[in-house]
């Protein structure tokens, strides 16, 4: 991957394109996942959430 490509992702799909189903949170099992960039690119903070519980995991990532 080239450093101009990083960051980006191939072929995505809009949070508008969700199922009504997940947006209705009737079932566990869906989650989200969301990944906060701090300045500079040295360091990431990684969330991951389920809709309906809310349980969520956060990891610290480092380059």
């Amino acid at each position: 991957m080239t450093q101009t490509a990083r960051g980006f992702i191939k072929d995505p799909v809009g949070i508008q394109e969700r199922p009504e189903e997940v947006n209705k949170r009737f079932k566990v099992g869906d989650w989200e996942i969301d990944l906060v960039i701090g300045k500079g690119h040295s360091e990431a903070l990684l969330t991951i959430v389920e809709r309906v519980t809310r349980c969520t995991v956060t990891k610290r990532v480092f380059d």
